[in-house]
């Protein structure tokens, strides 16, 4: 009969806390060379879909940039042309049957070279191929710290769409990223620090996954 009431208790209390927002998902780099080309979440949810990272066909590979996730992105382009070539990084937010998934905010390191991509976008999608552009994420970035550079924290919580969704829909969040200033410049995710620390991870999202 105790360990009954223990399941049952333990069972309720894992409910409670995935009720309120918290990491659910999150990508860290500490065993990553640079070239790969997938990267599976480090901090995955149980009620959520296995989220990877990958990239867009117009990026190409870096040199060994140790704890870092990019590429090589086309000199002189233009946000339009970004779009157009497939320039981005993109990771996916899926929730399993029975649940679903609101998000509240995204946080992510960024890392250029000196002749690297000196501006991005983050967009959204419910369908994988109409992406709208989230408010106020286009930035230009001035410096290229060797480490890279924690971005601002980007709000998803007022997106009405992002919220309650269910297990039929997958959102998947791409960075689009333009303005290399040569045909080696690099923009990635990182440096994760050499060692991970739990709940410090290079990119991740807070939300709340719930049964339906």
């Amino acid at each position: 009969m105790r360990i009954i009431n223990s399941l049952i208790i333990v069972f309720a209390l894992t409910m409670f806390s995935n009720a309120y927002a918290q990491q659910i998902i999150g990508f860290d780099f500490v065993e990553s060379t640079g070239q790969e080309e997938t990267v599976d979440a480090k901090i995955n949810d149980a009620n959520l879909q296995k989220s990877v990272l990958t990239k867009g066909k117009g990026i190409k590979k870096t040199g060994k940039v140790l704890r870092t996730f990019g590429g090589v992105f086309s000199e002189k382009a233009s946000k339009q042309q970004a779009l157009a070539s497939n320039e981005y990084l993109e990771f996916k937010v899926q929730a399993k049957d029975g649940f679903q998934v609101s998000l509240t905010s995204l946080k992510a390191k960024i890392r250029r070279n000196g002749s690297g991509p000196n501006s991005y976008v983050w967009m959204y999608s419910l369908d994988g191929s109409d992406f709208k552009e989230i408010a106020g994420t286009e930035t230009t970035l001035a410096g290229d710290e060797p480490s890279g550079t924690a971005q601002p924290n980007i709000k998803l919580a007022t997106i009405k769409e992002l919220q309650a969704v269910p297990s039929s829909k997958a959102i998947t969040f791409r960075i689009y990223a333009w303005g290399a200033s040569s045909a080696m410049g690099s923009f990635t995710f990182g440096k994760s620090p050499s060692t991970h620390e739990e709940g410090k991870t290079t990119l991740f999202v807070v939300g709340k996954v719930e049964a339906k």
